[in-house]
């Protein structure tokens, strides 16, 4: 899927509606093998780019050079998705989180392997990533992600008590704006790797919540609470 712009009719470009937010620019449902490169996704009420099903789950995608503007949701979901990736791009108007990690609760879903690593995000309503939801998530990372927006970055994962995280990276990511509070969460998650990202905060770089196995290093500021 290249070279073209798909123009969607959302009037509220950067805000969240919940009553149309599975009005997505691209949805891949079982794909295997999907690549989305250079294409511009503008306006549309739910996700530039949708990646899920259920127990077919969408493999090996790969999201390359997509300029995302004006969202409803999300800029990425992966929510039934093994070994797929995001590659450079540019993010911007994100209604709701730039790059969701997200299955639902149901049998057959969840994310086994999801990169995100260099795309540009600017402005967005809640998290420039977030890993959440009650199904199995493993082997997730956000790289080199250069944050321009003005309130600066926020990264999150949350786990359901019931459940625990494996092997988390963030890694060379950037923000231009200091954020106000931490910049990264996570917990209840084993294998964390925290290198070589600078993310303004006026709280601690990394804030840990039953944290195993972390690699912590080469960060501005190379702070930690509760780790």
């Amino acid at each position: 899927v290249r070279g073209f712009t798909i123009e969607g009719g959302y009037t509220k470009a950067g805000t969240h509606d919940t009553s149309l937010q599975w009005s997505h620019g691209i949805d891949s449902v079982g794909a295997q093998g999907l690549v989305v490169e250079n294409v511009t996704i503008r306006n549309v009420g739910g996700d530039c780019v949708y990646l899920g099903l259920g127990s077919q789950r969408t493999v090996d995608a790969v999201v390359r050079n997509v300029t995302c503007q004006g969202t409803g949701r999300n800029g990425v979901s992966f929510v039934a998705a093994n070994r797929s990736r995001v590659e450079g791009g540019s993010y911007s108007a994100i209604g709701f989180i730039a790059f969701d990690v997200e299955p639902n609760d149901i049998v057959g879903f969840g994310v086994d392997g999801a990169t995100v690593d260099g795309p540009t995000v600017g402005s967005y309503y809640l998290d420039v990533a977030m890993v959440i939801g009650s199904a199995p998530i493993s082997n997730i990372t956000f790289s080199n992600i250069k944050v321009t927006a003005a309130k600066g970055a926020r990264f999150r994962v949350l786990t359901p008590t019931t459940m625990r995280r494996t092997n988390i990276a963030f890694i060379g990511n950037t923000a231009n704006s200091t954020r106000s509070g931490d910049a990264i969460y996570v917990e209840r998650t084993d294998n964390v790797a925290t290198t070589g990202n600078m993310l303004p905060t006026t709280g601690v770089l990394l804030r840990c919540g039953s944290v195993t196995g972390l690699t912590f290093s080469g960060n501005t500021p190379n702070t930690t609470g509760g780790c």
